[in-house]
């Protein structure tokens, strides 16, 4: 079961740039109008965070950060990159509509 959503491809390609906490993801979500061209919502990022670190595509590490609060570090991993380029394959050889209103 190596199959991913688009939304789940459109976090892993946030990821793919470098390891993020949950708000990081969202912050990037809202400042690029992803909600424009993929179906990924800001109330589905943790939801899917966790969907994906069970199938073993994600990790996260736990670390203070500045303000001593713990926060939940999320990286790709290797099956994750192996997933995803598999997915922008895919999505590259056939024809997305649009979701923009």
């Amino acid at each position: 079961m190596n199959k991913i959503s688009n939304k789940e491809a459109a976090l892993l390609g946030l990821l793919s740039e470098k390891s993020k906490h949950a708000y990081e993801i969202k912050l990037d979500i809202e400042n690029r109008s992803m909600d424009y061209w993929t179906e990924i919502s800001m109330s589905s990022v943790s939801k899917l965070l966790t969907k994906l670190e069970k199938r073993k595509i994600l990790k996260s590490e736990t670390k203070l950060s500045e303000k001593n609060v713990a926060q939940k570090i999320y990286s790709i991993t290797l099956q994750g990159k192996k997933i995803f380029n598999e997915k922008l394959k895919e999505l590259e050889s056939s024809w997305q509509p649009s979701i923009h209103p």
